[in-house]
């Protein structure tokens, strides 16, 4: 049984958000990084950095607004029957498609790719 369906049996409804990449301060003000993480010497320095620096990227380009999130979950909230998962924005949900469709070593090929990309 699973456990939405155990809480289920006590009136307890499980919901599922998956809000995806929003301009908020998590990855900006509120990022906390590895001790060495911009330790020159790291064998994992040039990966760490060009992590962040997409990760940056997209946020600066991202044109959602977290309102959009807020304004999802109160509708779940006054909703007497939620589903159990809800993805909030389409580049999420397109993720989350692809991530079941393609194999997991086919994925880790292409995050690879894109990571290496313009090294």
């Amino acid at each position: 049984m699973k456990g939405s369906l155990i809480l289920a049996l006590f009136g307890i409804s499980v919901v599922l958000v998956e809000p995806g990449s929003y301009p908020t301060h998590i990855f900006t003000h509120n990022a906390r990084y590895a001790r060495d993480f911009d330790n020159t010497q790291s064998p994992y320095f040039h990966f760490s950095q060009k992590l962040r620096d997409i990760a940056q990227k997209n946020i600066r380009e991202l044109k959602c607004d977290p309102e959009h999130v807020a304004a999802l979950i109160e509708r779940i909230v006054n909703d007497p029957h939620p589903q159990l998962r809800y993805v909030s924005d389409l580049s999420s949900w397109l993720r989350m498609v692809i991530q079941k469709i393609l194999p997991p070593r086919l994925m880790a090929a292409i995050f690879r790719r894109f990571i290496y990309a313009n090294k």
